[in-house]
């Protein structure tokens, strides 16, 4: 479930990607930590506080550092939510504050008929024109293998998780570091949710990064905005 890669930082971060991507989306993202990359194969996200828990006590850790992407945020604020105190900052990129279930069904019935094409049409959408070099770095490096080997029960199965996740602004009242990232031209979804979300949130800080789409961590300045270094 974990992979863990030691950068001898002295704080670490767990990865969660979105839907219809795994970790190796985070390949290029430089940030001041040892990562802990999330990879729910399988269904195991069932099992994804006791496990993290596990491997925070492996590797004697009090406070852990949580980046959610798109889908992979919905998982970081329920165990935000039930662990305040292990939060030492929380993550969200391109998140949406829940999806239409009627939008995701017809999602579904796309990727039983033709699941590449889909695939395809989904990830062109994820960068926008000004993210041209980072799109021909992710068809050089993962698009082939995506289209091949992504499985299309894991598909639906994580569309079903999304149809019933929702971020809650309360549930998160007590986690006092929160940065919300978002890019200025994501179709998946609309900055208006990362504003609407800031607004609920007095504690956390918006990081907009302008002529960017879904993939902001991809950008080369990612953790000089992220952290106004």
């Amino acid at each position: 479930m974990f992979k863990f890669i030691n950068r001898k930082e002295e704080k670490s971060i767990v990865l969660i990607p979105g839907w219809a991507f795994d970790f190796r989306i985070f390949a290029t993202m430089d940030l001041k930590y040892n990562y802990f990359f999330y990879s729910s194969k399988n269904k195991s996200i069932t099992c994804f506080e006791d496990e993290l828990k596990n491997l925070l006590n492996e590797y004697n850790l009090d406070k852990i550092s949580i980046l959610g992407w798109s889908q992979g945020a919905f998982l970081s604020c329920d165990f935000a939510y039930k662990n305040p105190e292990i939060i030492d900052e929380l993550i969200l990129v391109g998140i949406k504050i829940k999806y239409e279930k009627e939008i995701l069904e017809d999602i579904k019935k796309y990727i039983i008929k033709n699941k590449i094409a889909y695939l395809y049409k989904f990830y062109a959408e994820c960068f926008c024109k000004d993210d041209e070099k980072y799109f021909t770095w992710f068809r050089k490096n993962l698009l082939s293998d995506y289209l091949q080997n992504m499985e299309t029960e894991d598909l639906i199965d994580g569309l079903d998780r999304l149809s019933y996740s929702e971020i809650n602004p309360k549930s998160l009242n007590d986690i006092k570091e929160i940065k919300i990232v978002h890019g200025e031209k994501d179709k998946i979804s609309a900055l208006d949710e990362a504003i609407a979300l800031k607004n609920d949130l007095p504690q956390s800080k918006l990081v907009v990064f302008n002529d960017t789409g879904h993939l902001p961590f991809l950008k080369g300045n990612f953790k000089e905005l992220l952290y106004d270094l």
